[in-house]
């Protein structure tokens, strides 16, 4: 049978930089991929480093795979692997992702491929710098974390060891049946395969009458925008007053001096680098904060 995992987590926790580290890591392995975009443009999969995949990467966008928008087309993604045969599918989640809905795709899956396919179970990485404020404003950190049965606490280099201690001390105490690892720029002790497989069912227990909708804020909004030609300096100092009414912002951008730029944020900050060839031109933004979009079309 043909395993399938998840990496799930919110936007800008790392998920991509850990996916790219473990096509590098079973480079022996034949590796499928799967990768959902919340967004309208396929970001993150401009990202993945194909030199390290011995299977394909299949796209799927504007929503999340766990939804009716795209639930059909994700299973149908997934049935698409029987004739590769991968000896692994990853499967990268929109940092939306909602995977209550997850029992009823494996369901799915195993009604029209029958003994083709196993669900080895999902990792949340867990955005050390933002979580603890996150949680409490954000149904869907919950929701991916209870789905789960191994938790990656990323960015631990920006903390420390005191808030780094709280963090896990916290973790502990709402899910001390899961396994809680740290994980900085995609490295971590043990083999990823072996924990996460080690169980593989916490989704199939999950309360989904609780993660019902979206919670108060409703559905977040995201959308694409166009900067105007500008020097990369000149982008990194107009888009940084906005970021803490945002909660991603990521894509590439012509510059005046640098070509082309990859602009990555998150409300902790911005970085603007070289861009691969192979991303399009606009910057996906993810928000709840409706005016948004009008302010940013005027960049």
């Amino acid at each position: 049978m043909i395993p399938y995992v998840f990496l799930t987590g919110f936007l800008g926790t790392g998920k991509t930089t850990l996916l790219n580290a473990l096509l590098n890591q079973y480079k022996g392995m034949k590796i499928g991929v799967i990768v959902n975009d919340f967004g309208d443009m396929d970001v993150d999969a401009a990202l993945i480093d194909a030199s390290a995949l011995a299977g394909e990467v299949r796209e799927l966008k504007s929503g999340q795979i766990f939804c009716s928008c795209l639930a059909g087309s994700f299973v149908e993604s997934v049935l698409a692997y029987r004739e590769i045969k991968p000896d692994l599918l990853i499967v990268e989640c929109s940092g939306l992702a909602k995977p209550s809905g997850l029992k009823d795709i494996t369901r799915a899956i195993d009604m029209k491929a029958p003994g083709e396919f196993t669900c080895g179970g999902m990792a949340c990485l867990v955005d050390g710098e933002r979580h603890m404020q996150m949680e409490k404003c954000l149904m869907v950190l919950t929701e991916q974390m209870d789905a789960s049965n191994l938790l990656l606490v990323t960015k631990t280099d920006l903390l420390d060891d005191a808030e780094k201690q709280a963090l896990l001390q916290h973790l502990s105490a709402r899910y001390p049946d899961k396994q809680i690892l740290l994980s900085t720029r995609g490295k971590m002790d043990g083999d990823f395969l072996t924990l996460l497989t080690k169980g593989n069912d916490a989704y199939l227990d999950m309360d989904t009458d609780r993660f019902a909708g979206w919670g108060p804020q409703g559905r977040p909004k995201s959308f694409v925008i166009q900067p105007a030609l500008k020097t990369a300096q000149d982008i990194y100092r107009k888009l940084t007053p906005y970021l803490n009414r945002l909660y991603r912002i990521k894509g590439g951008v012509a510059t005046s001096d640098r070509g082309a730029v990859y602009v990555d944020g998150t409300s902790a900050g911005i970085e603007v680098k070289q861009a691969p060839s192979t991303v399009e031109s606009g910057l996906v933004v993810i928000t709840h904060d409706q005016s948004l979009e009008f302010e940013l079309a005027f960049l």
